[in-house]
């Protein structure tokens, strides 16, 4: 009985295993495995980004409040209480800030695209060489 369960469980894992290489296979033509299709992507949401930049300055407006304008002020709306003799009145009063999510996300978007497309190399310089090149007084290249 055990050697039928363990061809049958051999049957299913090959079977779930070719499944998921046509999945897979799938996904790198047409999903986000494919590195055109990524930087589709980075893109369709970097213009969102853009535009959501831009309806927040249109509604804003430079008159609201200093650099509403430019769309990365977030305005926040906070309610005083004011004790005024025996009364409580309650106003709405504004608070702005500068959108820094939205800032660094954009900045990482930005940055992930470039590194798809080879325009994004980080500097690791080797600090060694620069030591001796700088304190032994000779160039390390020869060493």
């Amino acid at each position: 009985m055990s050697l039928l369960i363990r061809a049958s469980s051999r049957n299913i894992s090959t079977n779930s295993g070719s499944r998921f290489a046509a999945q897979t296979a799938a996904i790198q033509v047409k999903g986000i495995a494919a590195r055109e299709n990524r930087v589709a992507a980075y893109n369709d949401r970097w213009e969102r980004m853009q535009r959501l930049l831009a309806a927040r300055a249109a509604g804003m407006g430079q008159d609201e409040i200093e650099g509403g304008d430019t769309g990365l002020l977030v305005r926040k709306v906070k309610t005083v209480q004011l004790l005024n003799g025996v009364s409580i009145t309650r106003s709405e009063a504004f608070e702005y800030e500068l959108d820094a999510a939205l800032l660094r996300e954009m900045r990482e978007l930005e940055k992930q695209a470039a590194m798809e497309v080879g325009q994004w190399t980080e500097k690791n310089q080797n600090t060694t060489e620069v030591i001796i090149r700088e304190y032994g007084g000779f160039d390390a290249s020869k060493v």
